[in-house]
C-alpha cells in the first residue's frame, strides 16, 4: 500500500488500519461487480410476445420457467417444445444444451432467468430455493416445502400429458407457491 511508505509508526495500528482498508476496498469492487451485473440484466420489452421454446416433456425447472416468463417476463409468450429448441426460427430457447438461459455453474435454468431479469418481485426467490433443490438435487436450500411440491409436479405431469396444458396447469401452482413464499419466506 502506498500509504505504508511514509508510515513510520507500523505495529498494532497499521495492522487495523490495514485491515480497514482492505474491508473498504472489497466492498467497493463488490458494489462494482453488483453494478456490472445490473448493467447485464436484460431488458424484458425485447422479449415479449416472442415463441419460448424448449424440450418435450416440462418438468421442475422448464414449468418454473414458463412461469417466469409468463408473470414476469412476456405475459403474451407462447411455448413450442422441440427435441432441438435452437432450431425454432426466431424463438428464446431455453433449458436444452446451447441455449443462451439454461443451467450455469450450480443455478438451475430459472435461476439463471430471475438473474437474467433482474426479477425481484416477493416470492421468487422462494420459488428459485425450491426449484433448485428439485432440478440440481443438492439440497443446497433444505426448504421443508420442496419434497411436497417436487411430488405435486410429479403428479401434474403423471395427469397432463400435452406439454402446453401441463404448463397452463402449473401456472397457478407456481403463483400459490410464490404468494406463500412471499408471505412466509
Amino acid at each position: 500500500m502506498e500509504i505504508e511508505k511514509i508510515d513510520r509508526f507500523p505495529g498494532v495500528s497499521r495492522e487495523e488500519a490495514r485491515r480497514a482498508l482492505g474491508a473498504a476496498e472489497s466492498r467497493c469492487e463488490r458494489r462494482n461487480g453488483d453494478r456490472a451485473e445490473e448493467r447485464r440484466r436484460l431488458a424484458p420489452g425485447r422479449f415479449r410476445g416472442r415463441v419460448w421454446a424448449t424440450r418435450p416433456d416440462p418438468k421442475s425447472d422448464r414449468l418454473a420457467c414458463a412461469w417466469l416468463v409468463r408473470r414476469f417476463i412476456d405475459p403474451k409468450a407462447r411455448f413450442r417444445f422441440e427435441p432441438d429448441p435452437r432450431k425454432v426460427s426466431g424463438a428464446v430457447a431455453f433449458d436444452a444444451p446451447g441455449a443462451v438461459f439454461t443451467h450455469r455453474g450450480d443455478d438451475c435454468t430459472f435461476e439463471v432467468l430471475v438473474k437474467a431479469f433482474g426479477v425481484s418481485e416477493p416470492g421468487v426467490a422462494f420459488v428459485a430455493e425450491i426449484i433448485h433443490d428439485i432440478d440440481v438435487k443438492d439440497g443446497k436450500f433444505g426448504r421443508l416445502e420442496t419434497p411436497g411440491f417436487a411430488k405435486l409436479l410429479e403428479g401434474l405431469r403423471a395427469t397432463e400429458k400435452g406439454d402446453a396444458r401441463r404448463v397452463e396447469k402449473a401456472l397457478p401452482l407456481f403463483d400459490w407457491l410464490a404468494a406463500s413464499g412471499a408471505r412466509n419466506g
